[in-house]
């Protein structure tokens, strides 16, 4: 009776099962190599599952990623800033052209006065004219960031005198309109650069101007 343990791939009963037979048969060879042929089998199994998954994965990347873009986006740049001045029209005291009058004794007695800018002979003018003062505003206005994201638009009135050395003074708010405005119109008309003085009977006076500044944003 054979051995219930005995293994049939060994090659003591591969030899015993084709003792007296030819071994140049085929069945033989197959036997004899049985454990090298399923490992070559294995390994080449193994080999191609391993050059299949690289060449999946090269050509995954060379796929090139879909991109979503959303349609309706709007992107609002500082370019959109349009800032417009109203030909710095002063309003009109009906009551009396000359505004805050104040008396400084010497000079001949010469009263210093505030005057409104249509009452004077010669107005006050920005150095280098209206395009230098449009450009200066255009230069340093900027939109405030939350009246910006919200497309708020709004126009500030502000006024300011005109110093008998050129320099602006006494600079206010005369009609805010919030949302940030206001503060921008104050922080840039501190860094007024130097206008021409107003005259009147060949004298430098005070004048005093109100300035509109509207800020808007381009529709494109």
């Amino acid at each position: 009776m054979l051995n219930s343990k005995f293994d049939i791939n060994s090659p003591e009963w591969i030899e015993r099962v084709f003792e007296n037979r030819n071994k140049s048969y085929g069945a033989y060879d197959l036997r004899k190599h049985y454990a090298l042929n399923l490992f070559k089998a294995f390994a080449i199994t193994i080999v191609s599952i391993a050059v299949i998954v690289l060449v999946t994965s090269l050509l995954m990347d060379k796929v090139p990623a879909s991109v979503n873009i959303k349609k309706g986006a709007v992107s609002v740049t500082d370019k959109q800033l349009k800032i417009k001045l109203d030909d710095a029209k002063p309003e009109i005291d009906k009551k009396s052209k000359i505004l805050a009058p104040a008396t400084v004794h010497g000079h001949n007695n010469i009263v210093e006065q505030v005057l409104d800018s249509r009452a004077v002979e010669i107005k006050p003018m920005p150095v280098g004219g209206v395009e230098a003062w449009v450009k200066f505003l255009e230069n340093n206005l900027r939109y405030p960031p939350e009246a910006k994201q919200q497309r708020i638009t709004g126009s500030v009135l502000m006024s300011f005198i005109v110093e008998r050395d050129g320099h602006i003074s006494n600079i206010l708010v005369s009609r805010p309109a919030g949302h940030g405005f206001d503060q921008e119109a104050l922080r840039v008309l501190k860094l007024s650069p130097i206008w021409a003085a107003g005259m009147q009977g060949g004298q430098t006076v005070r004048v005093k101007y109100i300035l509109p500044i509207n800020f808007n944003i381009e529709h494109r």
